[in-house]
C-alpha cells in the first residue's frame, strides 16, 4: 500500500527523521540517546546509494571495512554475504552493469554484513523481475530460517505472505491489521 507510512516508520527507526512526537526504541534503546543498537541493524534503503563503477565485491570490502574490519577480514566477508545472495558469480563485475534485481541484492549483502540480528528491508522487490523477486525471497526466508528478525515493507502482499510469519497492516501511518 503506497502512502502507508512503511518507509516513513523505517526512517524513523534508522534515525533517519527524528519523531515529532512519541518515542523510537530499538532492542529497548532509545537510538537518538544511545547509538548502540544500530551496530546490531542491517538496513537496506527503498532508493539506492551505489558507486556504478565499483564492483560488487570492492563496494562490500569498502563498507566492511568502515564496520571496522581488517583488509583480510573484509574481503572473506564480503564473499560470504555476496554468495549468500547468490551473486558470487558475478562479485567482480562493476555494479553499473547490474539489473535492478543484483543491485538489490547488493544492497541486502551489505546490510547483512555486521551479522546484524535485525534487518530492515525497505521495498526489496520493487522494479525486480519475477527471478530476482524469487531468489530475494529466498534470501528473506533463509534469514528467518537462520533467527534473524526480518522486517520487509513492500506493496506485494501476496508474495510477502508466503514467506513470512507475520504481517502488518498500514494505512496512513496506522496500523489496520495484524496475522
Amino acid at each position: 500500500m503506497n502512502g502507508a507510512g512503511k518507509s516513513t516508520l523505517f526512517k524513523l527507526m534508522m534515525g533517519k527523521v527524528k519523531p515529532s512526537s512519541g518515542a523510537i526504541r530499538l532492542f529497548g534503546i532509545d537510538p537518538w540517546k544511545n547509538p548502540a543498537p544500530y551496530s546490531r541493524v542491517g538496513f537496506v534503503p527503498e532508493h539506492e546509494k551505489m558507486y556504478d563503477w565499483m564492483t560488487a565485491f570492492d563496494f562490500i570490502v569498502t563498507f566492511a571495512r568502515l564496520h571496522g574490519l581488517t583488509r583480510k577480514e573484509a574481503e572473506k566477508e564480503a564473499t560470504r554475504v555476496l554468495s549468500f545472495v547468490s551473486l558470487a558469480d558475478v562479485m567482480h563485475k562493476r555494479i553499473g552493469q547490474f539489473s535492478k534485481g543484483m543491485r538489490q541484492r547488493v544492497k541486502i549483502a551489505h546490510a547483512l554484513v555486521n551479522d546484524p540480528e535485525l534487518i530492515i528491508l525497505d521495498e526489496p522487490l520493487q522494479g525486480c523481475d519475477p527471478l530476482a523477486r524469487t531468489t530475494i525471497m529466498n534470501v528473506i526466508k533463509e534469514l528467518g530460517a537462520m533467527g534473524r528478525t526480518v522486517l520487509v515493507s513492500s506493496h506485494i502482499l501476496n508474495e510477502i505472505e508466503r514467506i513470512t510469519e507475520q504481517i502488518v497492516i498500514l494505512h496512513q501511518g496506522r496500523v489496520l491489521s495484524t496475522r
